[in-house]
């Protein structure tokens, strides 16, 4: 009986070593889908620079068109005006108000590159603080899910050891039991051969 119930703690031993070692993998799985998560995040965030490189390659090509439009209207002002120049009083009224509305268009298109360089200036703070928030938020999210997860398998770890510990001092008490049983035993051998020696 001794040996059954020590076969079958060795056998308990074995199926909690094997549970032990299932926790582990899970352990394991937890740290390798933390680390997917965080090469996730860094594609997203890789593509956030990726956008923010093309909306600055977009406004780069929007300055120049604007140059180039400001250069030709620059240039007909000139044409006009150099054609204008051999006219009569009429001629160089027309070239005055061509002068005042180059000057309030150009002026008027300063303030729209104006406004339109702000908006796109706080439309990219916009983005970035929008990504650094989302970022934020799916960090702590994750860190939350993996320290809940890390604390259930220790605590269940924790069991595993604690009946593993449990089953070893159960069978230390076997161990004692029977020694002690082997002693009283000895003891009524003794006492047996006592009694046939008398007889």
């Amino acid at each position: 009986m001794l040996a059954n119930r020590i076969a079958l703690l060795k056998k308990e031993e074995l199926r909690a070593n094997k549970k032990i070692e299932a926790t582990k993998k899970r352990a394991d799985d937890i740290i390798r889908l933390r680390k997917e998560n965080d090469r996730k995040m860094q594609e997203r965030l890789s593509q956030g620079e990726k956008q923010a490189r093309e909306l600055k390659r977009q406004q780069e090509e929007h300055r120049a068109h604007e140059a180039l439009a400001t250069q030709n209207r620059t240039n007909r002002v000139n044409t006009e005006q150099q054609r204008k120049m051999d006219g009569v009083a009429k001629v160089r009224q027309e070239k005055q108000y061509l002068r005042k509305d180059l000057v309030d268009q150009r002026q008027q298109q300063m303030e729209m590159n104006k406004a339109r360089r702000q908006q796109i200036k706080e439309a990219d703070e916009r983005q970035k603080k929008d990504r650094a928030r989302a970022a934020a938020r799916q960090t702590k999210l994750n860190k939350k899910e993996y320290d809940r997860k890390v604390l259930a398998t220790e605590r269940e770890i924790q069991e595993k050891v604690d009946s593993v510990r449990k089953m070893e001092q159960e069978e230390l008490a076997l161990i004692k039991s029977l020694k002690a049983a082997q002693v009283l035993q000895k003891d009524a051998f003794v006492v047996l051969e006592g009694a046939l020696a008398n007889t």
